[in-house]
């Protein structure tokens, strides 16, 4: 193995809400339990696009290295590391201050996952974020025993996954998107129930197919009046997941709601949910992953970036995120 460079380049968030910059990193020392990753691509997530924003959700030390997660391989170990090898190829989340948009970042080998050889750089840069999520989001509608489920954002790239996954394992979905352009995304995915919340009807024609599916299950990734709207709807007992934020806005809670007819409102992430048939601590969890990123889970991505494109690398996630992932490449 080559011997690792003093320093690499990062692309940095200087100040919040600033645009990102291009700079020269320090190569970090490995504490316990990291591994130093050669970047081959990270995607750019609904993560990244906050952390990138006004406000410091994740609590990091500016400045810091953007990127949630990618794709890459090993070129260094802490000695506490033994189950993971140099020159290892690896899909990994990372919050460490020295992100996946680098040349090299950082992870804890908690959540690092091997990648087998027949899978490429760019299926496994988004291995963890989505799949896994949603992966997790059927073990918890199986627990409530769920027979139909609502989503927003559903033409997201989550969205699409969560759609297709479910309905393969015969849980009904009720799509839920904001412009009429995106129903031909989930059409062709098989979605069979796509409402538009800016239909006038919408709220009358949601109530209908809730009564009409015996829907229990609410995931929620957009936050703002209508998750309070929609919670509301539900019935008596259901569930409502919150796993976004994307609106940006605080939602209100009918406290009557919870109090006397018993719906529970509580966050979803993989960080925090706990299922036995999780691919970062199950084998045959993460073998069955390993398939899906080839089907159901596969991500689509629209665009690749350098680097030094990171900027509108940013801005056109933010504009085109429901026609695909963007994917950044920074050692190219």
């Amino acid at each position: 193995m080559a011997e690792l460079p003093k320093s690499y380049l990062g692309a940095q968030v200087i100040e919040p809400g600033k645009p990102i910059k291009v700079n020269e990193v320090q190569t970090p020392e490995l504490h316990q339990g990291e591994v130093l990753i050669k970047v081959e691509a990270a995607p750019i997530d609904q993560l990244d696009l906050v952390s990138a924003g006004p406000v410091n959700y994740m609590h990091k030390q500016y400045p810091f290295v953007l990127g949630a997660e990618g794709s890459g391989v090993i070129v260094a170990k802490h000695e506490s590391v033994q189950n993971l090898e140099i020159g290892q190829k690896v899909s990994f989340l990372t919050l460490s201050q020295f992100g996946a948009y680098g040349q090299y970042a950082v992870a804890h080998i908690s959540l690092v996952l091997p990648l087998p050889e027949n899978l490429s750089f760019e299926q496994g840069a988004s291995a963890i974020g989505n799949p896994v999520t949603v992966m997790l989001m059927l073990e918890e509608a199986k627990e409530l025993k769920a027979k139909a489920v609502i989503n927003t954002a559903a033409a997201s790239s989550l969205g699409r996954q969560l759609l297709r996954y479910f309905q393969n394992n015969g849980i009904e979905v009720i799509n839920i998107i904001r412009r009429k352009e995106q129903e031909n995304t989930l059409k062709q995915d098989g979605a069979k129930y796509i409402l538009n919340s800016s239909d006038p009807n919408f709220f009358k024609d949601l109530e209908q197919l809730i009564a009409q599916l015996n829907v229990s299950l609410f995931f929620d990734a957009i936050g703002g009046e209508i998750t309070g709207q929609i919670f509301k709807l539900l019935p008596s007992g259901s569930v409502t997941l919150i796993y976004g934020m994307l609106s940006g806005s605080n939602f209100e809670i009918d406290a009557k709601e919870v109090l006397l007819r018993g719906k529970t409102i509580k966050n979803f992430s993989l960080l925090t949910t706990k299922h036995a048939f999780n691919p970062i601590s199950n084998k045959e969890a993460l073998e069955k992953l390993y398939e899906l990123l080839q089907t159901q889970l596969q991500t689509h991505y629209h665009k690749q970036y350098t680097l030094d494109q990171i900027n509108e690398a940013l801005e056109d996630q933010r504009q085109n995120g429901s026609i695909g992932k963007v994917l950044i490449r920074p050692n190219k």
